[in-house]
């Protein structure tokens, strides 16, 4: 699956920033900067936590996994770019802490 992870404090930063606007019936999407691979990123922080764990890709079957595989969870053109990036995140996180993304 194919996302743009965001960090919480990032999620809630603009959260608070959409609340405090007039109603609208636009989507307020946020986004992280980077595309990156689930599977992957669920891999790097695993060795960041020093576990030894496998993580596997299992396919979703039917319309969802072929929406997931198509990109389905990207954002759309309109997205807030949020930081920072899962690497600069992961960098930053203590090995304790690296679950919380």
């Amino acid at each position: 699956m194919r996302i743009r992870p965001v960090a919480a404090p990032g999620v809630g930063d603009h959260r608070v920033e959409v609340a405090g606007q007039p109603p609208s019936y636009e989507v307020a999407e946020g986004a992280g900067p980077e595309r990156g691979d689930l599977v992957a990123m669920a891999r790097a922080v695993a060795r960041r936590q020093h576990r030894r764990v496998a993580v596997l890709a299992l396919p979703v079957p039917g319309a969802a996994g072929r929406a997931m595989r198509g990109g389905g969870q990207l954002p759309g053109p309109g997205a807030r770019i949020l930081g920072p990036s899962f690497g600069d995140w992961l960098a930053t996180t203590t090995a304790a802490a690296a679950g919380g993304c």
